[in-house]
């Protein structure tokens, strides 16, 4: 069997309807083809299969279900673990979270790393597991600091992450690579899925999104405009938005919400396209103050030419350019996002110059392919830097 050169890992489920699997399709394709195919090690269920080949590309997933999530890391652990133990060969191993980090920075390294950080467990691990003690976040603190301290190359979507990895870990800036999060132009043209206008809203439902702040934004905004509609594309399961969908019943929205849930890409390329509006409501949080984004959502609104409108942060400033490429209203203020939402259904030249503008930034600054490039230079640079010492 053809020994692998490269190595992508993330504990993450793959693939599903989520952001982080466009990522990670798009940067694991860029491995790929930089070395000529590789592994791909990631997590599974039930109901994907546990080793497949894709081309040059073999897909392992760790399919064991452990009911305590920092159990299941360890044992995800040592399953890498033994995976690169039977890969001479390797050159080059590229991983995005800390606990596929652990194991590949501890081997015996014949190897080099890329360690792509979107996101901290310190920050994000309370939201799902809010009874996590001090003591444990801080061992996770500890745990992030070891993983940046000894990757060779630190890859980020946001300045903001960048910022973040500087001032809490010392991390010398020389290390980190800012490689944003990217889209694919949309040039397909779709029937129209509803007979309504609507305005849309697409992604995960987690409380740092702020869709109860779009969903409290309506019976103001229905007040002004009757008939409108807002679409919900959720990439997570229905029992996710549970408490969401009770503020729907609490409100006596549900004529005027329509619900979809992990829909196929075309589909949701499809909904997109024929939205009034892409509103991205973030929350002034932790998740997104203290630690950043790349909201994908914002980059494919603006390569499917609809306007959009977020809310003003760091993150969103990153991308957009206030009035001139999209909207950006205070967060978590209902009213405020209502009244930009009608003024800017109310003004279709405005919509044209944003959607006109948007896309040129994308087509110049934002495609997957360009942020491919990117990537590929980070590891063609790495492995020059291997021969020359």
């Amino acid at each position: 069997m053809k020994q692998h050169r490269a190595l992508y890992c993330a504990f993450d489920l793959f693939p599903t309807s989520k952001g982080a699997s466009t990522h990670i399709t798009h940067f694991a394709n860029a491995l790929f083809d930089a070395f000529g195919g590789g592994m791909l090690f990631t997590l599974g269920n039930h109901g994907y299969l546990e080793e497949e080949w894709e081309g040059n590309v073999q897909i392992k997933r760790f399919q064991r279900q452990i009911p305590n999530f920092l159990d299941r890391t360890k044992l995800y652990g040592q399953a890498l673990y033994q995976e690169i133990q039977k890969m001479p060969e390797l050159e080059i191993v590229h991983f995005r979270d800390i606990w596929s980090a652990q194991p590949i920075l501890k081997a015996k390294r014949h190897y080099k790393t890329v360690f792509e950080v979107n996101s901290f467990p310190s920050v994000e691990l309370p939201y799902r597991y809010p009874s996590l003690s001090k003591e444990t976040l801080e061992k996770v603190k500890l745990i992030e600091k070891y993983c940046l301290e000894q990757s060779d190359v630190i890859v980020v979507p946001s300045e903001l992450i960048q910022q973040r990895i500087v001032q809490n870990y010392g991390i010398d800036t020389n290390k980190i690579s800012l490689i944003p999060n990217g889209a694919t132009i949309c040039e397909a043209r779709f029937p129209k899925p509803l007979e309504e206008d609507y305005i849309i809203y697409f992604g995960a439902v987690q409380r740092w999104q702020g869709v109860d702040v779009l969903i409290k934004s309506m019976p103001y905004l229905l007040k002004m405009k009757l008939d409108l509609k807002l679409v919900i594309c959720s990439s997570t399961r229905p029992r996710d938005s549970k408490l969401l969908r009770k503020l729907v019943n609490r409100l006596g929205l549900q004529e005027n919400i329509i619900w979809y849930y992990q829909l196929n890409k075309v589909s949701l390329s499809q909904m997109l396209q024929h939205a009034l509006i892409s509103v991205a409501p973030l929350k002034e949080d932790a998740r997104n103050i203290d630690q950043g984004c790349s909201p994908l959502k914002i980059l494919e609104s603006m390569a499917h030419q609809v306007p959009i409108i977020a809310s003003d942060l760091q993150v969103t400033r990153e991308i957009i350019q206030a009035g001139k490429e999209g909207l950006l209203v205070q967060p978590e203020r209902p009213t405020e996002l209502s009244r930009a939402i009608y003024l800017l259904l109310s003004d279709p030249s405005k919509q044209e110059e944003l959607v006109q503008n948007a896309y040129r930034k994308i087509q110049s600054q934002y495609t997957w392919g360009i942020q491919i490039k990117k990537l590929q230079n980070v590891y063609y640079q790495l492995i020059e830097e291997e021969i020359i010492c």
